[in-house]
């Protein structure tokens, strides 16, 4: 009886005072039989409840996997850029355009651009395309995409000609030069809304001649 009546009035004896352990993670402090509490802090790695403990831990491994996580497969591919080559080559004659160009109704934002207000006004609108091959392209690996003078795609080589012209875009990048040439658009006005545009692009066997400095046959 005496000792139900010592522990109430001092606390538990120094033999049945909380330890910190693993599965108690923190001590708290009580009177000593003097009448002095016990201020001796709780360790560091003891004072965190094992919750905070495991919010911890899986903020860390979080932490880790995002980390060495690789890129999600099936990202989108980067778009095609116009190859900025020392040595553009013009593969026209000057004289006249000859190759209209398809997919240009997508892209009338950029043709707009071009045109300004000049088409409406009845002046001829001429600028310099670049022609790069697209490997990369879902639909046609052949495919020939068309640039705009500041590199917006305005529309592709129909797929007749980027088969037919194949040869004269191997050289080409056997010889570390792009494809550039005339182009020209038509229509933009009131009785033709629509814009189209045509190249000036010389004949394949022409072409292939001046890139391997033979004579045309």
């Amino acid at each position: 009886m005496w000792r139900a009546l010592y522990a109430a009035i001092f606390g538990p004896s120094k033999q049945n005072r909380p330890v910190a352990t693993r599965h108690n993670r923190r001590a708290v402090p009580v009177p000593d039989v003097g009448g002095k509490r016990d201020e001796t802090p709780a360790p560091p790695s003891l004072s965190r409840t094992p919750f905070a403990v495991a919010q911890a831990i899986e903020g860390e491994q979080a932490a880790a996997a995002i980390a060495v996580s690789p890129q999600p497969k099936g990202s989108p591919t980067p778009p095609i850029t116009p190859t900025s080559l020392s040595r553009p080559v013009d593969l026209g004659d000057g004289i006249g355009f000859e190759m209209g160009i398809v997919g240009e109704g997508h892209y009338g934002v950029e043709l707009r651009r071009i045109a300004g207000t000049r088409q409406a006004r009845g002046e001829s609108v001429e600028f310099i395309a670049t022609l790069q091959p697209e490997p990369t392209n879902p639909y046609d690996p052949q495919a020939v995409v068309v640039f705009s003078d500041r590199g917006k795609t305005i529309g592709y080589l129909s797929r007749e000609h980027a088969m037919e012209y194949g040869p004269v875009f191997a050289a080409l990048a056997a010889n570390g030069q792009t494809a550039q040439c005339k182009a020209k658009l038509f229509g933009g006005t009131k009785a033709k809304p629509n814009i189209g545009v045509w190249l000036d692009i010389d004949p394949v066997e022409e072409l292939l001649a001046r890139l391997t400095n033979a004579q045309p046959f």
